[in-house]
């Protein structure tokens, strides 16, 4: 499981040296199944999306734009609690 202040998916984990400890890569832009979703194209696009994650409400100071990276998550095994 993957969580942030707005969302939580349950997604498949690889640990790899790829990225850097402490980091969470999630594709962006996945995940057109949801209900009242346009675009059957990209409806057949299946899985989860960072855009589940991100917190509308984080704006950047200096430019006045949306925060669409760096937003903190929790990440645990599915089946358990998470633990604050």
């Amino acid at each position: 499981m993957v969580s942030s202040r707005v969302g939580r998916l349950a997604v498949k984990v690889r640990i790899t040296d790829e990225v850097m400890s402490g980091v969470v890569s999630l594709r962006h832009g996945h995940g057109h199944d949801a209900e009242g979703a346009l675009d059957s194209a990209t409806g057949a696009v299946a899985g989860a999306s960072a855009d589940d994650l991100t917190d509308d409400a984080v704006v950047d100071a200096l430019s006045g734009s949306a925060v669409l990276t760096g937003v903190p998550v929790a990440v645990w095994p599915a089946g358990r609690l998470r633990r604050a």
